[in-house]
């Protein structure tokens, strides 16, 4: 009896058995990097280097994300956000182009197919419904629709120091853009004819100062542009 026993015991485990788990897949990313935030009303935004956009809820303390998917974002290293006008989401992944998140809830992707200088966007800037993109190869206008130009043109002079766009910020007629190496400033009136360069009080290379920093980016209060750099003296490597 009790051999009998294990043998049909044995025989119930061999059975199959149906699969109980049910629902969505919980995608679980330990973020370490924050390269962009944006805060819109009770929703805080955050562009991370390893997690895709990670979103804060306020009024009930929550989180979720967007993370890579097919025909969603394309990656989970998002460099930079922004939203426009209508709502639509905007964020740059290296190398892959600036992904667009309707309000519809459908995403698209904009890449050097559709006239961007680089697949890798550095900073993304709203302007109402117009997009500026800074690449690693210059910098790029989205209007609404499509890529309505880029500085440099293609196959023309370059009037940027650095064509890395690291920064870009709008005062009235200003656009103010950093670059590794310093900020140049044109007027949107003058169809950013021109280009000048304004390190004067920067301890950027060029100056003859003997100090070597990198420019990060810049900001604005709406009042005051703010520059972040870091770097050393070469003379005095432990001078920061």
């Amino acid at each position: 009896m009790h051999r009998r026993l294990i043998v049909l015991m044995s025989l119930i485990l061999l059975l199959p058995c149906p699969a109980r788990a049910k629902g969505l897949w919980t995608t679980y990313l330990h973020s370490k990097t924050c390269n962009d935030l944006v805060a819109l009303r009770d929703t805080v935004w955050i562009a991370t280097g390893e997690a895709g956009i990670v979103r804060y809820f306020r009024s009930t303390d929550t989180w979720n994300s967007i993370t890579a998917e097919p025909s969603g974002l394309a990656g989970n290293n998002v460099k930079a956000i922004t939203f426009d006008r209508r709502g639509n989401l905007f964020a740059s992944v290296p190398g892959k182009g600036v992904g667009r998140l309707g309000t519809d809830g459908r995403w698209s992707l904009l890449n050097t197919f559709d006239g961007l200088p680089s697949d890798s966007a550095l900073a993304l800037r709203a302007q109402g419904d117009t997009i500026w993109i800074g690449t690693t190869r210059g910098l790029a206008l989205w209007d609404g629709r499509t890529i309505a130009g880029s500085v440099p043109d293609l196959g023309t002079p370059s009037p940027f120091v650095d064509n890395n766009i690291n920064g870009i910020v709008l005062t009235g007629d200003t656009i103010f853009v950093s670059t590794p190496r310093g900020i140049q400033i044109a007027r949107l009136s003058q169809r950013l004819a021109t280009w000048a360069l304004i390190n004067t009080g920067l301890p950027v290379d060029g100056l003859g100062r003997g100090v070597r920093l990198t420019v990060h980016g810049i900001a604005t209060d709406g009042h005051n542009v703010l520059v972040r750099a870091s770097g050393a003296n070469p003379s005095n490597p432990g001078q920061n």
